[in-house]
Parts: structure tokens; C-alpha cells; sequence
């Protein structure tokens, strides 16, 4: 190979089981985590820590895979810059998988980060700051 491997490279090769491939990433934070130790050459220098936190995030949350809806909407996200709901709950059905109002709420809730808060925090500005970076991941520049 000439290039850096990605986390799916190691699955689809079958160097590395997906189990051992996630106790490391837990150890580590994020794959670029892991490669700044194996590979410094080889990591992303990131311009400031949102992208780093937001990786390590995304890897804790999702890498499992025990829930598609949120990775398919990322997606989705990386590939045009927006989804609908109705757009979502079609991909995540024609992906196999089970979708109503109520699932399309948490996976809005979980990725603007509304789920990690306590129940009694309601701070809409904090709430739409949220939505807009997170709409920063995903757009077209």
C-alpha cells in the first residue's frame, strides 16, 4: 500500500479484528490519535481542537456500528452538504433498518449534542451554536 491505511482497510484486509481495532480507538481517542503514535507523517494537524474532539466523538459514539442512523446521516452530510428527515428515514430504511419520528428526534438530539445534557438544560442559543457547527462538519465550502 501507498497510502495510510483507514480503519476499514484493516477490517476489509483482515489484519485486524474490529473488536481490537475499537480497544485500541477507546485507548487512543480517534484514529488520528493512534497515528500520531504509529505515524506521525501519516496524521492530520488539525487547525484547532473542535475537529479533534469532534473525531474522538464520532468514534466513541458510532464506530461500534450498533446504530446506523447517525453514520448514515454523516454520511449523507459529507457526500451533499444536507439531508431532509424524509431524506434520512428513506436511507435509513433502504439500509435496513427501523425509522419513525421518534428515532429521526434522537439522532437530531445525539448529533446536535442536546442528548448529553442534563434534562433541566434548556439554552437555545447553546442549542443552535450546536446545530451550526455541526452544519460545518457536513457543508460544502
Amino acid at each position: 500500500m501507498n497510502k495510510t491505511p483507514l480503519i476499514a482497510d484493516f477490517i476489509k484486509n483482515n489484519m485486524v479484528a474490529s473488536q481490537a481495532i475499537l480497544s485500541i480507538l477507546n485507548k487512543k481517542g480517534n484514529y488520528n490519535d493512534f497515528l500520531l503514535k504509529v505515524d506521525k507523517d501519516a496524521a492530520y494537524s488539525w487547525e484547532n481542537d473542535y475537529l479533534d474532539k469532534t473525531l474522538t466523538f464520532i468514534t466513541s459514539e458510532f464506530l461500534s456500528g450498533k446504530r446506523i442512523h447517525e453514520l448514515l446521516l454523516l454520511q449523507k452530510l459529507l457526500d451533499n452538504g444536507v439531508s431532509s428527515r424524509s431524506e434520512l428515514e428513506k436511507l435509513v430504511v433502504d439500509n435496513g433498518s427501523y425509522c419513525n419520528d421518534d428515532v429521526l428526534n434522537s439522532v437530531e438530539r445525539i448529533l446536535t449534542l442536546e442528548y448529553y445534557k442534563p434534562k433541566s438544560y434548556d439554552d437555545k442559543n447553546d442549542k443552535e451554536k450546536n446545530k451550526t457547527e455541526f452544519a460545518k462538519l457536513g457543508g460544502k465550502h
